[in-house]
């Protein structure tokens, strides 16, 4: 059997950095492999190319031993791979079982459609009510009229960004980081990016009507059933013994169960293949000790994890496989029962190549 992911002489350039040099790498099914590597050793950057935030220079990604033509971050989720990054994508004033729903909104063009509409609307709907440029141009709200007009063509530029996919032919990383954020509108990340982007509205009146009524009124539109999204988001809660409640409010949630929507809404998006970033980065001793309860009864039921770190004891606790990368090459590998914190520091540093 095939590996189910498999990267291919990956090298991806920056300028003045080699992130990513000739690298090879494989995934079995159902195994916890750990990319282990100190900071800037290319792993994130690795992970990116196989979720298709970055195309790569060179190489190719192959899923269940065939060539893939991911071209963005769509194209990777509906091959089943899902990501959970650093820095967690939920809208803060909506549900698990809302932010669950705009996990649909990049699989059909008029989802899209509606998702700038309804993100233009909001704008418009909280500029009127607050009276005007005047009244919404005070300290606690931070808008103004050229506030509320950057806004619309934010929505817009959003729009020609989303429907042209240009983040998937953006190769510089400057490039990238400009527009990321804005074309995550139709990546299903909602309403909320592009409002904190461009107005800095961070609470009150102004953020519900951006994110949470908004978002709750074109979701009705789009016919889905919340209950019935909900239903499901308990089942795999359970399944997997994540603990989250689909009807919490994520700005309520401590940052573990946070992190655990993420996975859900992985799971939701039926992924089979997990990749986590970091995931103890944020975490508690006790919130990652129960991080890898569920990742081993997610590879015991056939997930695929790949598991970033540049923890030591971490990598030896939960990984079947251990693959090492320093400044953007392969340096050894190793299974956790040959191996020691000593042996995997020492591949770290480029001591010794195994």
């Amino acid at each position: 059997m095939p590996p189910v992911i498999e990267a291919r002489g990956i090298t991806k350039r920056f300028p003045g950095v080699v992130a990513n040099d000739n690298v090879n790498f494989t995934l079995e099914q159902g195994e916890i492999h750990a990319l282990l590597g100190e900071n800037g050793a290319g792993k994130s950057t690795l992970m990116n190319i196989i979720y298709s935030l970055y195309q790569p220079d060179e190489g190719e990604i192959l899923v269940n031993g065939e060539p893939a033509e991911f071209h963005s971050p769509t194209d990777a989720i509906n091959r089943g791979i899902g990501m959970v990054h650093q820095h967690f994508m939920l809208v803060p004033v909506m549900t698990v079982t809302e932010n669950s729903m705009l996990g649909l909104e990049e699989t059909v063009g008029s989802r899209r459609i509606s998702a700038v509409v309804g993100g233009i609307l909001a704008v418009t709907l909280g500029f009127m009510i607050g009276g005007g440029g005047a009244a919404l141009s005070s300290p606690e709200v931070g808008l103004s009229v050229w506030g509320f007009i950057g806004a619309v063509v934010g929505a817009a530029f959003a729009a020609a960004m989303i429907f042209l996919d240009l983040p998937s032919r953006m190769s510089s990383s400057v490039g990238r980081n400009l527009i990321g954020p804005l074309a995550g509108v139709g990546f299903g990340l909602g309403y909320y990016v592009l409002t904190d982007l461009i107005l800095g509205a961070q609470g009150g009146l102004l953020n519900w009507l951006l994110t949470g009524a908004t978002v709750g009124f074109f979701t009705n539109l789009r016919w889905i059933d919340k209950q019935e999204v909900a239903q499901r988001v308990k089942r795999l809660s359970d399944d997997y013994g994540l603990a989250v409640d689909p009807y919490a409010t994520i700005q309520d949630m401590p940052v573990g169960a946070q992190q655990r929507v993420e996975i859900i809404k992985a799971l939701y998006r039926d992924a089979r293949v997990l990749i986590l970033d970091e995931p103890t980065a944020v975490l508690t001793p006790q919130e990652a000790d129960d991080l890898f309860d569920v990742m081993r009864r997610l590879r015991d039921s056939g997930v695929s994890i790949i598991f970033i770190s540049h923890k030591l004891r971490e990598v030896l606790d939960i990984a079947d496989r251990i693959t090492v990368l320093r400044r953007g090459q392969v340096v050894g590998s190793a299974v956790p029962e040959n191996a020691t914190r000593e042996s995997l520091a020492r591949m770290m540093l480029s001591l010794i190549h195994i």
